[in-house]
């Protein structure tokens, strides 16, 4: 059923992007929401970017930012991340959006360099379910006709534009300064003069 949402105290088998393990442990918020939305396929990369929004905004007291295509970070360290999954048929799409944000739970030495939580603020994982929530089907119903709106918000809060990256994708490597987000959810990328729109993958900064 569309509208349904899903809440662990804890993940015994969290995953993030490509099957990685996503650390869930408690004090953590991880929930799923089920959706049949009323986008074709090739428009369902968007919820993916709504979600992003919907949990940055709502943690703004952390001045979160958005890096592209499906992390929100605090300072340079991860807090967040949303994963879309597709099931049904092409022309009727089911979407479960996972989203995990670090609250009070402990982060693990492999990963404290490159991930944070949400401790040193006052704030409880309840107040920020409520947020994101609020948030993210106000902006949902704006799809597909208000999603210029959507957009333009990524950008506002976005990490990625301007900087140089790499965008790592099965085989394929694509390196150029990120410019833009398109009507379709691509990041758009310059390098040399010669323009690349880039659907998915995995986004890594570039220093120098």
């Amino acid at each position: 059923k569309a509208g349904i949402v899903v809440i662990a105290d804890e993940q015994t088998a969290g995953k993030g992007r490509l099957g990685r393990k996503w650390y869930s442990d408690k004090g953590g918020l991880y929930f799923s929401i089920s959706l049949h939305p009323r986008l074709p396929m090739d428009d369902l990369p968007k919820i993916t970017l709504t979600a992003g929004v919907a949990v940055c905004e709502a943690l703004s007291f952390a001045n979160a930012r958005l890096k592209w295509p499906n992390d929100v970070l605090i300072g340079k360290k991860k807090v967040a991340g949303v994963l879309c999954e597709v099931f049904g048929e092409a022309d009727i799409p089911s979407v479960v959006v996972g989203i995990g944000i670090n609250v009070t739970n402990p982060i693990p030495e492999e990963i404290e360099n490159t991930a944070t939580n949400l401790s040193s603020f006052n704030v409880s994982r309840k107040e920020i379910f409520i947020d994101v929530i609020r948030n993210f089907f106000s902006l949902y119903r704006k799809l597909p006709e208000r999603w210029e709106e959507v957009r333009l918000r990524w950008k506002e809060l976005s990490d990625t534009l301007e900087k140089e990256v790499e965008v790592r994708i099965a085989d394929r490597t694509y390196k150029g300064v990120a410019v833009d987000i398109d009507d379709s959810g691509a990041l758009i990328l310059v390098s040399d003069g010669k323009v690349e729109r880039v659907f998915s993958g995995e986004c890594f900064y570039l220093v120098g």
